[in-house]
């Protein structure tokens, strides 16, 4: 049998299975997180006991964003290629399938539900979603994700990819994030700090000995001691999500992601590689139910059972199904243009 070893099981199937986890959180972040954008059709507030119960679902769901930064950092670790070229192409590549998603579903169904006007400004904000009402209103990790690959290069060669250098950056980054906290930046500029230390640190991880000596001694544990582990970073997520603008998800999630690794073990989770698969479509596709351009006529839809967890696994299955609908959609159109294309060319 062979020994644990991080490289080995921190796959792309074990990559995959972590964003399926990173979406479904998602799912749950906004269905329940924000009661107030369901309010005049559903209430989806859970008070028990005088106790506000969404907030704490809202601060540990949140760490969806945090679990596919660090992916992002822990591939960017491994990878051969971490040239400026590379990172170019890398952004470039997710714009286009962002571009695509924007320009053939969010607008044409935007421009059908007629619920508020496409005018200019929101159409240039959403190329790049920069705006707090994007056409495809969850796309705000578009000018994150661009901004993060395209600096990453320049923290490499900073650094020599030494990692005290690395963490010296990441300690930078924090001081940065916290005064953007104290003196009330916003916008752009306060989302790259407030995560960009999530990718930095995934990238870290993937160089360190000691992560992977961590791994090791974790997976020699019990099941048990892991489960409990991981309930109780969930739990400490829940009260402390962060601390003067300082995101404590650099802490919890490599140490949430080493549990969920060592429980995996290398096994297959159906469920969780189909989300995995989908996670990105499912990220810009179920804002159809919160934008302001469509979410009067999707929330209908939504709330067709007047049960909160009916309505919530009933938004789960919608969202997926639109995500396959739109990946089998595309692959067929795509399949058409290049048949033709060849039979033009010959």
């Amino acid at each position: 049998m062979n020994s644990p070893s991080i490289d080995r099981d921190f796959d792309v199937r074990a990559s995959n299975q972590i964003k399926g986890i990173a979406i479904v959180l998602m799912l749950v972040h906004h269905y329940f997180g924000f009661p107030q954008w369901t309010s005049s059709v559903f209430n989806t507030q859970i008070i028990e006991y005088g106790v506000n119960i969404n907030y704490y679902i809202a601060a540990t769901s949140k760490m969806c964003v945090s679990l596919f930064a660090f992916v992002t950092g822990w591939a960017y670790s491994k990878s051969s290629h971490r040239d400026l070229k590379y990172s170019v192409h890398k952004a470039v590549s997710m714009l286009e399938k962002y571009w695509a998603i924007l320009f053939f579903v969010c607008i044409p169904v935007a421009a059908l539900c007629g619920e508020k006007k496409i005018d200019a400004k929101g159409l240039l904000n959403s190329l790049f979603a920069t705006s707090d009402e994007n056409i495809c209103f969850f796309a705000w990790y578009i000018h994150f994700y661009v901004l993060a690959i395209l600096t990453l290069p320049l923290i490499y060669y900073a650094s020599k990819n030494s990692t005290r250098i690395k963490i010296i950056i990441l300690g930078i980054l924090l001081i940065i994030s916290s005064v953007n906290h104290i003196v009330g930046v916003s916008g752009i500029i306060e989302e790259y700090f407030y995560w960009m230390p999530l990718i930095l640190v995934g990238d870290i991880c993937g160089k360190s000995e000691n992560y992977a000596t961590l791994y090791k001694w974790l997976c020699s544990q019990s099941t048990f001691f892991k489960v409990m582990a991981l309930l109780s970073l969930m739990l400490c997520k829940a009260v402390r999500a962060g601390v003067s603008g300082v995101n404590l998800d650099i802490i919890y999630v490599p140490l949430i992601i080493l549990i969920i690794i060592s429980l995996l073990n290398s096994k297959k989770v159906p469920f969780l590689e189909f989300m995995g698969h989908y996670s990105m479509l499912i990220w810009f596709l179920h804002g159809f139910f919160y934008s302001p351009y469509t979410k009067e006529k999707f929330q209908r839809v939504l709330f067709i059972s007047q049960n909160l967890w009916v309505s919530f696994f009933w938004f789960l299955a919608l969202s997926i199904g639109m995500a396959v609908a739109y990946d089998r959609i595309g692959k067929v159109v795509s399949t058409f243009f290049r048949k033709f294309s060849l039979q033009s060319l010959e």
